[in-house]
């Protein structure tokens, strides 16, 4: 059986939890670590729980040998699951207190389950034996289970959170070149070719470089909302092709070629003007 520090011990094997290992390093966690270590935390907090529980069903009478050696064995087994419930807690940032008041809320509802005499603690046992042995002999699979249910959720939510008011397909091909027409920014120029259906190649001047970034859109009636790192980038109004200050216009040319012939014109004018 692992413990939790044999447990963070095997993650860096796993690829698709290596990035967990990092949450210990100061900075905040990611959404996929926050997940997972939720997801751990009730885990343990249940088990914890659930074994301290069928320690004290057969403790209430008067034990014989084989109970004595049951509620021992129930007790370890709560006091690992503890350890591991603390562990995760810290993860999440959650006051002892809170902790506190979770246990007794579990515990609670194992009462009102199985019955204040403890008369059907059967349930309990068939809902939450295999779950906390797997828990408590496992947690690298329940670790890998948790980041695979949260990249299914993710990929659930963007599908129904960016499914277009109408079919995409029609921009895909085209190209926009974009300016500053205000003046506001330093580098005012972009390039937009929606590549697929759903993706766009961004093409921005920064530092008299071309920086390309690859974009996921949602195009709707009125308006195409541009998308980068699965949070809103900028909005599109579809009837003056406009967004803050730059206001774009539709070409027939490749939105990258556009955009380095844009820059080597910059580059050109700001020799002119160099006095050194």
């Amino acid at each position: 059986m692992l413990t939790i520090k044999q447990f963070f011990t095997h993650l860096y094997k796993l690829k698709v939890v290596h990035s967990l290992l990092l949450s210990g390093n100061g900075y905040a966690n990611t959404p996929v670590e926050n997940f997972v270590f939720k997801k751990l935390f009730d885990e343990y907090s249940y088990c914890t729980v659930y074994y301290k529980f069928l320690a004290r069903s057969v403790e209430r009478i008067e034990l014989r040998n084989d109970d004595k050696l049951f509620a021992e064995e129930m007790n370890k087994l709560s006091e690992k699951s503890e350890i591991n419930m603390i562990f995760f807690a810290k993860k999440i940032s959650k006051p002892a207190n809170d902790v506190q008041k979770n246990i007794q809320r579990i515990y609670e509802s194992f009462l009102n389950i199985a019955g204040r005499d403890y008369s059907k603690t059967e349930i309990l046992i068939n809902q939450y034996t295999n779950s906390c042995e797997n828990s408590l002999a496992d947690p690298e699979v329940r670790m890998v289970y948790w980041s695979k249910r949260f990249q299914e959720n993710k990929e659930k939510e963007l599908n129904e959170m960016f499914l277009p008011s109408e079919k995409p397909k029609e921009l895909k091909g085209v190209n926009l070149q974009c300016k500053d027409r205000a003046k506001i920014l330093t580098d005012g120029y972009a390039g937009i070719h929606f590549s697929t259906s759903r993706k766009a190649e961004f093409y921005k001047i920064r530092n008299f470089k071309v920086v390309k970034e690859i974009l996921i859109y949602k195009p709707e009636v009125e308006k195409i909302i541009f998308l980068k790192n699965n949070k809103e980038y900028f909005v599109l109004f579809r009837d003056s092709l406009q967004w803050g200050s730059m206001k774009c216009e539709v070409m027939t040319f490749d939105a990258e070629d556009v955009t380095n012939f844009a820059l080597e014109k910059m580059i050109i004018t700001q020799k002119s003007k160099n006095k050194l």
